[in-house]
């Protein structure tokens, strides 16, 4: 009798662990399936994007107006968007608890926003978030500013002047640009790199323990001007380069004069 129980009762044990292992499978299908979603959001006549917190944002520019916001159901509407003279913002909303607004969430970092617009002429990063332009932007003037750890990527760009400005401990990486005017500043230990072509005056100003490289093709005047522990890397052709140092950082010129 007792062998009969106890075969019952391996049995069901048996049965019942089938059925878990079963239904573990559906819910983690079921998750994968719903993961990731897309929600459009509908706003336009904005040359202006300014972002908060922790979250990726690829930029395209288009004939027309487009924002989508790509990432688990749950993190997707968590997103805010508002357009006020021209400047797309985007943030956390302010229903989320002080926690994920302030120390942003790291499952923001699930997000990534699809941004095309006919023009661009500033980008603002505030935070641990990303700004990535990986094709073509053409446009007058392009102004680009970021304070704290996030990053600013650009691909290639064709302007009549630009500035860039880096507070904090983020990257900037500027891969291409074809410009008459630039005006560099970085304050803080984070990294500026920029590649530049016909640009006819560069002001760069390095503030802090930072690295700003700077490689020059085809440039006029280029003034560097130092002060603190940082390094300043010049390469490239020019027409002529200023240079000032004030504290125990370094301005390496390896350029040739054209």
């Amino acid at each position: 009798m007792k062998k009969i129980l106890l075969i019952c009762l391996g049995v069901g044990l048996g049965m019942a662990c089938m059925a878990a292992g079963v239904c573990s499978k559906a819910v983690e299908g079921l998750s994968q399936k719903s993961f990731r979603v897309v929600r459009k959001v509908n706003l336009k006549n904005f040359d202006k994007i300014a972002l908060a917190g922790s979250y990726d944002v690829v930029y395209t520019q288009g004939n027309g107006y487009s924002i989508q916001v790509v990432g688990p159901e749950k993190n997707v509407g968590q997103v805010a968007f508002e357009v006020n003279r021209g400047t797309l913002t985007i943030r956390p909303k302010c229903n989320l608890s002080s926690s994920f607004r302030f120390g942003f969430s790291k499952s923001t970092d699930d997000v990534v926003i699809k941004v095309t617009s006919p023009d661009l002429i500033a980008v603002t990063v505030t935070g641990s978030g990303s700004f990535k332009a990986p094709r073509l932007v053409d446009t007058d003037n392009l102004v680009l500013a970021l304070t704290g750890s996030g990053d600013i990527l650009f691909n290639n760009v064709v302007c009549d002047s630009y500035s860039a400005k880096l507070s904090g401990s983020g990257d900037m990486d500027i891969k291409k640009i074809v410009a008459q005017t630039a005006n560099l500043t970085l304050m803080g230990s984070g990294d500026l790199d920029v590649r530049q072509y016909n640009v006819k005056k560069t002001t760069a100003t390095l503030r802090g323990s930072g690295d700003l490289d700077i490689v020059c093709h085809d440039c006029g005047t280029l003034t560097a001007d130092l002060i603190g522990s940082g390094d300043i890397s010049l390469k490239g052709n020019v027409r002529n380069v200023v240079k000032n140092v004030r504290g125990s950082g370094d301005i390496s010129d390896s350029t040739t004069r054209k």
